[in-house]
């Protein structure tokens, strides 16, 4: 296959699965997106972090860091578990406090608030209240 031609999910999902069994277990062996996308003949590595973050959500415990040597891994011991998520969590409360910002700045201009409905299973959804 060559890097025009696209993989089918499924086979991307069963390769990416293997090479980090198989060869990024533990931290010290983290493999990046673009190393991954390279390793299964892809042009980009958006579908490897869409995978990644499918795979995830599916239960596969797939760490990162970004901090050396950073990329992807499959957890060799709790401590690397619990680094890559508190890396997460660090992650998730930015992004919310990015949001809290925003909903500020719409309520100085439009006079209402928006309000982020959550459950973390379903699609997000954004209502406005008075």
């Amino acid at each position: 296959m060559n890097k025009s031609e696209q993989k089918d999910t499924s086979t991307l999902k069963h390769e990416v699965i293997n090479l980090l069994y198989g060869f990024h277990f533990g931290r010290e062996h983290s493999i990046t997106s673009k190393q991954l996308a390279a390793r299964l003949n892809l042009r980009s590595a958006t579908p490897v972090r869409a995978m990644i973050a499918k795979l995830r959500i599916e239960g596969q415990p797939i760490a990162s860091s970004n901090r050396r040597p950073e990329g992807y891994y499959i957890p060799a011991n709790i401590e690397e578990a619990n680094e890559c998520l508190e890396h997460l969590h660090s992650r998730v409360k930015k992004i919310c406090m990015a949001a809290a910002g925003v909903d500020k700045g719409l309520r100085a201009r439009f006079g209402t608030q928006m309000r982020l409905e959550m459950n973390y299973q379903d699609q997000p959804r954004f209502t406005m209240s008075e």
